[in-house]
């Protein structure tokens, strides 16, 4: 007789002694032999839980009687199922190990926003898309613990010059010639700055300072996130940059600020601290009047309803009378 278990969807075959009974349960052993350790039993339990095991009907039995009880050592002497159980226990521990291993290497995958292609048309651009593929490895490090595995992944969401700027050294790389920024990550990022991005930096952003302006309507956070985009890319003193950045606000900030009572900040970290709190005071003041106004504006619908319509003074008050009447000075005579 043949008994097969099925583990994780796969059938293996078991060989054991021909028994003259066939589909006949082992007796259930009485309490009164059964000893009082049954950790094998919480192992099996979990085992068969844990890899959805499905056995064989003619082990059923025997398995039904190893979850109730402990198997009584004149069993395990008597009847060669045992055996065929304790491999089955063999093999379900090391599958166990196998599959724990299995699942600590497993790579998770975090659903951060994939970053956008980059096709070198707009050099500004290029700050962005770099910014969004280090969000991506900051997601997803086990993914990218080597700086190959950045680049790889960097140059797949390039394209058209970019791409082919790349192409190039890929095939130079199969012809023996090797390129640092390979395997460099700071290497390939000053190889995308050098050809795709702004020719020079520095100035481009002292030239974008100088005509920075906070646009009316906007909040401040706007006009603050370009100011430091810019200043980050150079290293100029706080008298610098509190004037230029005083120089871009509206005359809503820069007149508290003048009047400031300590006097005008003379650091770039007060004055920006400071001009955060008038731009938030401006506009508490401002949702309060367009609440003011909305209440005034229902309050005088409101009593336009409750008035009762005023009858009408038009000659359709009198449709009886003449036409010519009720037109006075209209008489003309046809005499």
């Amino acid at each position: 007789m043949v008994n097969t278990c099925t583990i994780k969807g796969k059938t293996s075959t078991i060989g054991q002694p021909e028994r003259k009974c066939s589909h006949t349960p082992p007796p259930v052993p009485s309490s009164s032999h059964l000893t009082n350790n049954n950790s094998h039993i919480i192992l099996l339990h979990h085992l068969l839980v844990a890899f959805e095991i499905s056995v064989h009907p003619e082990l059923l039995p025997l398995l039904a009687v190893c979850h109730l009880t402990e198997i009584h050592p004149t069993l395990q002497n008597q009847d060669p199922n045992n055996d065929c159980l304790a491999d089955v226990l063999g093999r379900l521990a090391d599958n166990l190990d196998h599959q724990v291993a299995a699942q600590a290497n497993q790579t998770h995958v975090n659903k951060a926003r994939l970053p956008d292609t980059f096709s070198s048309s707009d050099p500004e651009k290029l700050n962005t898309f770099l910014i969004q593929c280090h969000l991506y490895f900051r997601a997803n490090p086990t993914q990218f613990q080597y700086d190959n595995q950045k680049v790889d992944f960097t140059m797949t969401y390039l394209t058209s010059v970019a791409l082919d700027w790349f192409e190039v050294g890929l095939t130079q790389e199969e012809q023996g010639v090797f390129h640092d920024w390979f395997d460099d990550w700071n290497a390939f990022v000053c190889e995308l700055h050098m050809h795709f991005g702004i020719a020079n930096p520095k100035g481009e952003a002292a030239k974008m300072l100088n005509t920075l302006h906070m646009k009316l309507g906007d909040k401040i956070a706007t006009f603050n996130i370009e100011f430091l985009k810019h200043t980050s890319q150079l290293s100029w003193n706080d008298e610098v940059l509190c004037h230029c950045y005083y120089k871009g606000l509206p005359n809503r900030i820069q007149d508290p600020l003048s009047t400031h009572e300590q006097g005008k900040p003379t650091t770039f970290k007060e004055m920006h601290c400071l001009a955060i709190v008038y731009d938030r005071r401006y506009w508490e003041c401002d949702r309060e009047h367009v609440r003011a106004r909305t209440a005034e504006k229902d309050a005088a619908d409101s009593l336009s309803q409750k008035q009762p319509n005023k009858p009408s003074t038009s000659n359709t008050s009198n449709p009886n009378l003449p036409h010519s009447q009720s037109q006075p000075g209209n008489n003309n005579n046809n005499n």
